[in-house]
């Protein structure tokens, strides 16, 4: 049943074409996304749904395949400066378009959020967003 369920969150996600993506940073790799107005907040702990998108194509861990972006389902934990992931998607073109080539789902286990990286960004953006957090 929760397989069900999770396969039903990644469909919705990957037909969701107007989904307004913000510019969160980016890396040497990649560049980060948000669509802010997929959040919700769950005390403490919003959901949200962010975008990496490939400079270059990049191969799952033992070269099956090559995509060029992913879309995933955060959660991020306001309060304690983590994140964690419950689903994600691979496309095999830019910014979530092309074939799906890879989905899963099921949450990772909580990751702290450096200061100074994408991460924390993305924290700071969404927290301060439903406000969790102040600006200052």
């Amino acid at each position: 049943m929760i397989r069900i369920i999770g396969f039903a969150a990644l469909l919705v996600i990957s037909l969701n074409s107007s989904a307004e993506w913000i510019q969160v940073g980016y890396s040497d790799s990649s560049y980060s996304y948000v669509d802010l107005d997929s959040k919700k907040a769950k005390g403490d702990v919003i959901e949200v749904l962010t975008l990496v998108d490939e400079k270059m194509p990049d191969y799952e861990f033992q070269g099956k395949y090559i995509f060029l972006s992913r879309k995933l389902v955060n959660e991020l934990d306001c309060e304690n400066k983590r994140l964690r992931i419950l689903s994600t998607i691979r496309y095999s073109g830019g910014m979530g378009k092309g074939e799906v080539v890879d989905s899963y789902s099921g949450p990772s286990q909580w990751e702290k959020i450096s200061d100074g990286s994408i991460g924390n960004d993305l924290l700071k953006l969404v927290c301060i967003e439903v406000g969790l957090i102040s600006s200052n």
